[in-house]
């Protein structure tokens, strides 16, 4: 029996069965031994069932279980977190390939400091035969990858994947204990929670090979509006929900973010108290930058030259 703590690779399925063989191969190949693979089905209407279950077959390291409904991407992953036993958990896409070290370099990660709660890692942005398209998820998404404390500005946006992280069981407790329907999806509520409760670490190594295929649920480099109302309403959802779950200290000043999204509703002039928050949600490059400062210090003038660029 290994001594190496036991890490659960949780994956939600549902139709996947195109690119299945090759994530789960990628999984099952990992160079750290000592883990349990749950796949949860999410009543596909292809094969992937049936792959799975032939995978178990020769791998009792893999257990499978199908949903009676359909529940949905993110509500399927946190029936998947009901299930782990591990010391260490992992989401798992079906349609990725993971490089056959990622477990042993986010274990060091993890291991580096009690205090680290989640550990992540970029990811190479693939077309659909895992043919590189672009080096770096980070770059390509405008994100500045951040580690050690994370405030309540986590709540703005997730920094990665999640099939890019590894996070502890009491993280996994946690995100149990919550009461109602977090307005997150599971691996950002994964993010929150870690940050609430500690530290996160990151990697550069690209430890995922990140496929975007035409049938992806959620993917990258898609255009989309912002639409200021919708990101206001989000935001407060949020801030009300661990409002009323206040499982997390003093980690998040709710109070200050709720400020935030009434300055920002009103387009309040000089708001340089919060312009760590309008960094944070812009794209971490120059022009991202300028838009935050300049957003921060004047939200009508910079509404009505971003109006005029089309941007």
């Amino acid at each position: 029996m290994s001594r190496d703590p036991l890490i659960s690779i949780l994956m939600a399925t549902c139709n996947g069965a195109r690119y299945l063989p090759e994530q789960l191969g990628s999984a099952q190949a990992q160079t750290y031994k000592n883990l349990e693979i749950i796949i949860s089905d999410d009543c596909s209407e292809d094969e992937t069932l049936k792959i799975a279950c032939e995978f178990s077959e020769s791998d009792n390291r893999l257990q499978v279980f199908s949903n009676d409904k359909r529940l949905g991407v993110g509500t399927n992953f946190l029936k998947a977190l009901e299930r782990c036993r591990g010391s260490f958990v992992c989401f798992c896409d079906q349609d990725d390939s993971w490089r056959l070290d990622k477990m042993e370099c986010l274990m060091r990660l993890m291991e580096s400091s009690a205090d680290t709660m989640l550990a992540y890692s970029d990811l190479e942005v693939c077309d659909e035969d895992l043919t590189p398209t672009h080096p770096s998820f980070w770059k390509m998404s405008g994100i500045h990858p951040v580690k050690g404390m994370i405030d309540e500005r986590i709540l703005f946006r997730n920094l990665t994947p999640g099939c890019s992280m590894m996070f502890r069981q009491a993280v996994v407790e946690k995100m149990l204990s919550f009461r109602g329907d977090a307005p997150l999806l599971h691996d950002h509520l994964a993010f929150v929670t870690s940050c609430g409760m500690g530290k996160v670490a990151f990697t550069r190594e690209k430890l995922v090979k990140y496929r975007q295929h035409s049938g992806n649920v959620i993917g990258v480099g898609s255009k989309s509006s912002f639409d200021p109302d919708i990101f206001l309403s989000e935001l407060r959802k949020r801030i009300a929900f661990f409002e009323k779950s206040p499982v997390f200290g003093d980690a998040f000043n709710l109070g200050k973010m709720a400020s935030f999204c009434d300055a920002y509703a009103q387009k309040k002039p000089w708001q340089l108290a919060y312009l760590g928050y309008y960094l944070f949600f812009h794209s971490n490059c120059c022009k991202g930058k300028a838009q935050a400062v300049c957003e921060a210090l004047s939200p009508h003038f910079y509404q009505s030259v971003k109006a005029k660029l089309g941007t």
